[in-house]
């Protein structure tokens, strides 16, 4: 997560059963632009070489996603509604042409690969409680 000030809501986060949570706080994502999102999370991707990063499907994310990607050479699949393992790949599952049809859809690239997902993807409520196995680790 990003922004600024940020520290209870991924202390909420961290409330759940995760691996570990991220969280880049600083003055200079007070207010949203697209280069200074891209910019931090390209840091911190670089920094700490996920496999996949996941972001929500929200109007901010649509805006800087594709800057992120092309700053990072990959590619974005975005507007996901699930995904699943199929054959040892991971495959995300996405609307086309106006939701005529749903497609399976995997990356032809190395990592880290970024997808995003659609509001309603997976349910809030149902998200394990319990606690990072690791603090948050905050960046700037």
């Amino acid at each position: 997560m990003a922004g600024n000030n940020i520290a209870p809501v991924a202390a909420e986060v961290a409330a759940k059963k995760l691996a570990k949570v991220y969280a880049i706080d600083s003055p200079q994502l007070e207010r949203y632009t697209p280069d200074a999102f891209a910019a931090g999370l390209k840091q911190l991707i670089t920094a700490k070489h996920p496999k996949l990063v996941l972001l929500p499907h929200t109007y901010q994310v649509r805006d800087f996603a594709p800057k992120l990607a092309t700053q990072l050479d990959r590619c974005v699949i975005s507007d996901c509604t699930g995904y699943k393992h199929d054959a040892g790949k991971l495959l995300f599952t996405r609307q086309m042409f106006q939701g005529k049809f749903s497609a399976d859809v995997s990356f032809g690239s190395d990592a880290p690969w970024i997808a995003t997902f659609q509001n309603g993807a997976f349910r809030g409520d149902k998200a394990e409680a319990g606690s990072a196995t690791a603090p948050v680790e905050a960046s700037q």
